[in-house]
């Protein structure tokens, strides 16, 4: 919001309200954590609405809990106060036609499966080196002046889907996909059995549903394959990257079935959003979905796991894109220790337990 709307953003508020009925409360672990993520997107202070509702007796834990966790959102305001957050930048202008497309709330899949996003206005997309295009960011004039120009691009099933739509084949070119023929036969496919990564095997969780719906699936004459599908025993290129001599673009048509995201695909899937996005923003994870990544300037990692169960996560951290130089560590704030020293390749390696519904904080810094 700061990002649209500058000083004018004075802060945050939420409710207790469930959404389903006002009189019936959210659970309390939902309320603390809307006042986590308020001060994580650096907002100065927050509202808590309202005072009648707050005296409810069915709120009598709310407040003890927000009361609670005000030392703790403090020491977290002080960590990150003044810093630059870090995401893959994501243009989002009001766009008619990603009011009802599959990826309405998008960012709220990605950054539920600990993809770390910087939401930006359209004009400021042009000073930065990389973007997220979703189904939002498909403007032509904003397409036609990132395609080409030494910028790393990442395309969603919508953002690819709409902008075969609305460029010219030499700029569609530049993605990969044909000009001739953008599109397969076979556009949406509903009953993938299994993803194919680096030539391994990746089938549906046996627990789960046993075909999983993918697309749009697009012809390619230029780029290398990163994800294929089996689709009847046929194997099909899913996900690919296009590099020419100055740029990148990266065809993901991983994200038009969030749900199926979210839950149903591969772990490998969601895997190759993170690790797309964090060899640009410098931290990835591996682990389970709803962990999310928080990421500053000054050295800042925060990781919030929003599971009923506690979690095992690993991250690897290049130091560089934080304005680090030299030989680095990661300090887990929490328990004031050392968990990594930078290794010969320069990434800095650790795995952590974040304990159920719970936030923990590191810190990359110079030795």
């Amino acid at each position: 919001m700061k990002g649209i709307c500058g000083d004018k953003t004075l802060g945050a508020w939420f409710d207790t309200g469930s959404g389903i009925e006002w009189k019936i409360p959210q659970d309390p672990e939902i309320f603390v954590e809307q006042a986590r993520l308020s001060v994580l997107a650096g907002a100065p202070e927050i509202t808590l609405f309202c005072m009648s509702n707050l005296m409810d007796s069915q709120r009598g834990e709310h407040v003890k809990r927000i009361r609670d966790e005000i030392p703790l959102l403090k020491k977290l305001a002080k960590l990150i106060e003044g810093a630059q957050p870090m995401g893959i930048p994501t243009p989002k202008p009001r766009n008619p036609r990603a009011l009802f497309s599959p990826e309405t709330y998008i960012y709220d899949t990605l950054g539920m499966i600990g993809v770390p996003i910087e939401p930006i206005i359209i004009e400021a997309a042009k000073n930065h080196s990389s973007a997220l295009i979703t189904a939002h960011g498909v403007v032509k004039p904003l397409i036609e002046e990132l395609l080409g120009e030494g910028r790393t691009l990442i395309l969603t099933s919508e953002g690819a889907r709409l902008l075969v739509q609305q460029i010219d084949k030499e700029r569609l070119g530049l993605t990969g996909i044909s000009a001739e023929s953008p599109q397969t036969q076979r556009f949406w496919v509903p009953n993938v059995a299994a993803f194919v990564h680096n030539g391994n095997i990746h089938a549906i969780n046996h627990r789960g549903l046993s075909k999983v719906p993918v697309g749009p699936l697009f012809n390619l004459v230029h780029g290398q394959i990163i994800l294929y599908v089996l689709v009847n025993g046929e194997k099909m290129p899913l996900a690919f990257v296009r590099e020419t001599d100055n740029s990148e673009v990266y065809v993901l048509p991983l994200t038009a079935f969030p749900p199926y995201l979210k839950y149903y695909y591969p772990s490998v899937v969601r895997q190759i959003l993170r690790d797309t996005v964090g060899q640009i923003v410098g931290v990835k994870i591996e682990g389970p979905p709803d962990v999310s990544v928080f990421t500053y300037k000054n050295g800042i990692i925060a990781l919030e796991n929003f599971n009923n169960t506690a979690v095992r996560v690993r991250v690897t951290v290049d130091p560089s894109k934080m304005g680090i130089s030299g030989p680095s560590r990661v300090i887990d704030l929490f328990m004031e220790k050392t968990l990594a020293v930078q290794g010969e390749d320069g990434k800095l390696l650790f795995e952590t337990m974040i304990q159920a519904r719970s936030l923990k904080t590191f810190k990359v810094e110079g030795t």
